[in-house]
């Protein structure tokens, strides 16, 4: 994160910075002086993760746009007003607000001490007479704070201040948001592992003061034991919390245990229930709540009411194959129940969700319709598979914050069965699969009568069918890879069950990809599941879109055939490279004994006089146009036999890290104005084929003069290279590991935020393989 150097000046030299106090993921606070009365302050700058800053000016995320990040200064600014309003020795006190430099900042009163984690750090676990005090103080003080309408969503060590003077002061407000209890609304998908409750997985969900509750749980818990919590997808598949000391009082046992709960139902609903089971039995005197003055609540922002999305995540989510998610809207075909959006693309109206092939994980949040609060209807559970999710576009390019209501634990019928993790398991599998086929029958088996459906509320397995029907023309193929381990919840008869995945799915003219999750809630009878409600959301910043463009196909066959043609020159012993390897797999497959290195050896050289000899050619070992001819007829008549017909398949493709090439230090993106080697691994499920060659195009993302642009750069790189700095390529198992020489270099008024690979894979039986990823500019 590039914060402002010291002795930097704000507002006119009103305030000037001298040194970082803390960065997290919505902003950076500096220790500052205000210069008029020479006094010290804290400024909190609003720079959330991905934001740029060129000499003093403040360009936002990528995922931002205009409208977005207009929003996000007015919130800021709402929250530092409201904030300014609290008179609590508790909460940091805001003193000016103002923007400057492209951004907001917020000025605050400079406390004097250590945040927990820094005592945590140092001391390790506390005693539990003291976490006892401090679990009160940070209670009252979030009664506070939720009695004005106002969630802080980032409780953690670092954000409690320990004072010198005792005072215990709740820092670091930029991430806070408005509430209204029990009603849904979208916010900024933020996590903190540990501390972070599973409603904040999501990008909307039915926020309220037990979720701070919650991360005021996980952060007590780690103040007890010395050890930062599991996160909460970890708890729920079953990873167990630390223990904690034995003289910890039984109040704060209680008081834990319940903030900890994964349901919200569980967990106390206000910080003075949370205060009430710290303070023990009922004969205990209350705890007082402090009587500050508070301001008017918060009223919650207007929420930008996106369409119901189920991005490519919804691939996850709709039923048999997230379908819906990415189904577009067809104008042409009657309106179904809801208007499902498209997959990563722009949102249409369109039937209930029908999403990508895997149970699609929608990019719109849980169901309008309030959350099953008791076990999902069990109509005659069919059956059947999973349905499609609404195929629509993500709403907004907010990243998914969705709660995730956890089904009722409805008691199990006593002559029901109990529905166990295998099953499940077995299910999510059955599930994704089916999503990757056309078997819309057998999807739509995994799905009860009525269903739960997004944000579309109930539906029928009728009209989910007819979305999933529409879903599967507009997207002929689809794909579907689990990423993570299944998170279960639950018991009895009725689960819930969430995962993440990887989508792609593709018609003649464009290809959508991504990763998203989705979240099933199941019933079953111990013998049969069947799905009653399907949430779940795309993460925006994975997806990727391209069209496909019928003349594509000419291109990249006539661009194959000349990579393949670069493969015949004249070899001869000492020769090394991939047409050496093309050549050894030609000799292979007329049954010579000859390895596949890729060096022209003494061995290769047998091989070839040997297979010049049976052709009637001058057996000189040399490797020249009528040697390659004979070799490629006879194979026409054996690579059936020898030679895959396809590609491997490419299971996925990710970057990992950018190494400097001078200095030799890795980052996970590209830094502006060095060389630096980036590593593309590509998984693949092998058949045999090997790449022979490879090309690499790129493009660059920026904003400039305030609009989003796009630039293709004249340069490639080439595997086998071509020049200097060369491309570097390595088989390790299934990964073929591509390492690219990377230099963007700073433009004055540009803004980078990712360069786009696209790479053409050839292999040695001519067949041509794409992958395009974008790697983010730092």
């Amino acid at each position: 994160m590039s914060a402002l150097a010291a002795g930097s000046v704000l507002q006119g030299g009103r305030y000037r910075i001298d040194g970082v106090l803390g960065q997290g993921g919505f902003g950076i606070t500096y220790a500052a002086t205000q210069t008029v009365l020479n006094a010290p302050v804290a400024i909190k700058e609003l720079f959330p993760s991905g934001t740029l800053r060129q000499g003093q000016t403040v360009f936002p995320p990528a995922t931002f746009g205009l409208q977005e990040w207009a929003q996000a200064k007015r919130d800021f600014t709402t929250e530092a007003q409201l904030l300014a309003q609290f008179q609590h020795p508790d909460i940091v006190r805001v003193l000016d607000l103002f923007e400057d430099s492209g951004t907001a900042y917020m000025v605050m009163e400079r406390l004097a001490g250590e945040t927990l984690q820094q005592r945590l750090e140092r001391r390790g676990a506390l005693d539990p007479q003291d976490v006892q005090g401090l679990a009160e103080r940070v209670a009252r003080a979030l009664g506070v704070v939720h009695s004005a309408g106002l969630l802080h969503r980032d409780l953690k060590p670092d954000n409690i201040f320990l004072e010198a003077s005792g005072r215990v002061v709740l820092i670091d407000f930029g991430s806070a948001r408005g509430f209204v209890v029990g009603q849904t609304v979208r916010h900024t998908r933020l996590v903190t592992p540990g501390y972070a409750p599973m409603e904040q997985y999501g990008s909307e969900a039915r926020f309220g003061p037990y979720t701070d509750i919650y991360a005021l749980g996980a952060t007590l818990h780690h103040a007890l034991t010395g050890k930062m919590p599991p996160s909460a997808p970890d708890l729920m598949t079953g990873t167990p919390l630390p223990a904690l000391p034995a003289n910890t009082p039984a109040g704060l046992q209680d008081a834990l245990q319940a903030a900890l709960s994964p349901r919200v139902t569980d967990r106390p609903q206000s910080a003075q229930e949370f205060l009430t089971l710290l303070s023990g039995p009922p004969s205990a005197p209350a705890v007082p709540a402090p009587a500050p003055q508070l301001p008017t609540p918060l009223a919650p922002p207007a929420q930008k009411r996106g369409f119901s999305a189920w991005p490519l995540a919804l691939v996850a989510l709709a039923g048999a194959g997230g379908f819906a998610l990415l189904r577009g809207h067809d104008r042409s075909s009657p309106p179904a129940a809801a208007t499902p959006a498209e997959p990563p693309v722009v949102p249409e109206a369109s039937t209930p969700p029908a999403d990508p092939a895997i149970p699609p994980a929608p990019t719109a949040a849980p169901p309008t319709t309030a959350p099953p609060t008791t076990a999902p209807p069990t109509t005659a559970p069919p059956t059947t598979p999973p349905a499609p999710a609404p195929e629509a576009a993500p709403p907004e390019p907010a990243p998914p914050e969705a709660e995730l209501p956890a089904p009722a634990e409805a008691e199990p019928t006593p002559d029901v069965p109990a529905i166990s993790d295998g099953q499940v398991r077995e299910f999510v599998d059955e599930y994704l699969r089916l999503g990757g086929q056309d078997d819309l029958n057998a999807s739509m088996n995994l799905y009860a009568e009525q269903v739960e459906y997004f944000d579309q509320g109930t539906q029928s397995r009728a009209a989910l069918m007819d979305d999933k029907r529409a879903y599967f023309r507009r997207w002929p193929r689809r794909s579907y890879q689990r990423t993570t381990d299944i998170a279960l919840h639950g018991s009895g008869d009725v689960r819930q069950v969430r995962f993440d995945y990887r989508y792609t799915v593709s018609n003649d003219t464009r290809e959508l990809s991504g990763t998203a999750y989705t979240v099933l809630d199941l019933v079953g009878d111990g013998e049969h599941l069947v799905i009653t409600a399907e949430r779940g959301a795309i993460h925006p910043e994975t997806k990727v879109e391209r069209d496909l463009a019928p003349e594509n196909a000419d291109e990249l066959s006539a661009a194959a055939e000349a990579l393949t043609n670069t493969l015949k020159p004249t070899l001869t012993e000492g020769n090394s490279g991939p047409a050496v390897s093309r050549l050894q797999t030609l000799l292979q497959a007329q049954g010579a004994e000859v390895g596949v290195d890729g060096f022209f050896g003494p061995e290769t050289t047998d091989a070839v006089k040997g297979f010049q000899q049976s052709r009637g050619l001058e057996a000189d070992g040399v490797v020249g146009p009528d040697t390659w001819a004979a070799l490629e007829a006879q194979a026409d008549t054996t690579q059936a036999a020898t030679t895959p017909a396809e590609a491997p398949t490419f299971a996925q493709w990710f970057f990992t890290t950018c190494q400097d090439a001078q200095t030799g230090a890795s980052h996970t993106g590209l830094t502006l104005g060095a060389l630096q080697f980036c590593s593309l691994v590509i998984e693949t499920v092998p058949n045999g084929a090997r790449p022979v060659s490879a090309s690499f195009s790129y493009e660059l993302e920026y904003l400039e003069d305030g609009e989003a642009r796009k630039k293709t750069i004249g340069a490639r790189s080439r595997w086998p290279a071509d020049g200097e700095p060369a491309v570097n390529f390595e088989e390790q198992g299934n990964n073929l590991v591509f390492s690219l020489p990377l230099t963007v270099r700073e433009r004055e008024g540009r803004q980078y935020t990712s360069i786009n690979v696209i790479g053409d894979i050839v292999f040695d039986n001519g067949r041509t393989k794409r992958v395009y990823e974008k790697l983010p500019i730092q």
